[in-house]
C-alpha cells in the first residue's frame, strides 16, 4: 500500500484551526474575505469554511464529528458525500496554513 502523502487524511486524525487573533474576517455578499496574518495571505471561502474555522473547530475534532456539525450548523443531513467534502475541506484549510492535523 502506498504511504499518504503529507496532507492525505489518516483514520484517527483530529483537525483544529489555529489561533482566532492570527484571522482577521469581513463578509461580503455572502463571501468571506479572511487574511491570514501569519501567512501574509487573503482568502475567499464561504460560509461553510467560515463556520468550519470560527465555531466547529474551536476544539480539536474528528473528521466525521466536523462533517456532523457543519451538517447541523446547515440544518443538513450527514450523508457519506457530505463527509467526504468535508474531509476534502479540511485537506484543503490545512494546505492553506488554516487548520492544523493533530
Amino acid at each position: 500500500m502506498p504511504e499518504p502523502t503529507r496532507y492525505s487524511p489518516r483514520p484517527g486524525d483530529s483537525w483544529r484551526s489555529l489561533p482566532s487573533e492570527d484571522r482577521y474576517w469581513a463578509e461580503f455578499d455572502s463571501e468571506y474575505v479572511l487574511f491570514h496574518r501569519p501567512s501574509g495571505r487573503t482568502h475567499f471561502l464561504n460560509h461553510s469554511a467560515f463556520l468550519l474555522l470560527e465555531e466547529v473547530l474551536s476544539e480539536p475534532l474528528h473528521a466525521p464529528t466536523v462533517a456532523e456539525r457543519l451538517a447541523q450548523a446547515h440544518g443538513e443531513p450527514n450523508s457519506e458525500g457530505f463527509s467526504g467534502q468535508v474531509e476534502a475541506l479540511l485537506v484543503r484549510l490545512e494546505e492553506l496554513g488554516l487548520v492544523e492535523r493533530l
